[in-house]
């Protein structure tokens, strides 16, 4: 559920975006930046004990996975995609106004 979290980030982006609030929405980016960089937890549990990527990496270690359950793991914690590429690519999803622009590739 933690690597979750990080979604509520994002969509608190969103909501900044459509409420023209952009400087929240930057600060929203910035956090999701600092999460995926581990330098910031995905959430801290009750306990007090941080979740980081980092703390979701390890657990799927240790599981006994073969190859290829192995590299889905990989690919849910965006291990296979730098963080400045998984942040750019949020940003355009997050300030790329729906219907205005026309996407080319």
């Amino acid at each position: 559920m933690a690597i979750q979290c990080a979604d509520f980030v994002i969509q608190r982006a969103r909501v900044a975006r459509r409420e023209n609030q952009w400087r929240e929405a930057e600060r929203h980016i910035r956090r999701i930046h600092e999460i995926f960089s581990g330098l910031r937890p995905l959430c801290v549990l009750d306990s007090g004990r941080a979740i980081g990527v980092s703390e979701i990496r390890e657990f799927f270690s240790k599981l006994p996975l073969d190859e290829e359950q192995r590299l889905q793991a990989d690919r849910f914690v965006g291990a296979h995609i730098p963080v400045a590429t998984r942040v750019e690519y949020l940003e355009e999803m997050i300030f790329t106004l729906p219907d205005v622009v026309i996407p080319y590739p």
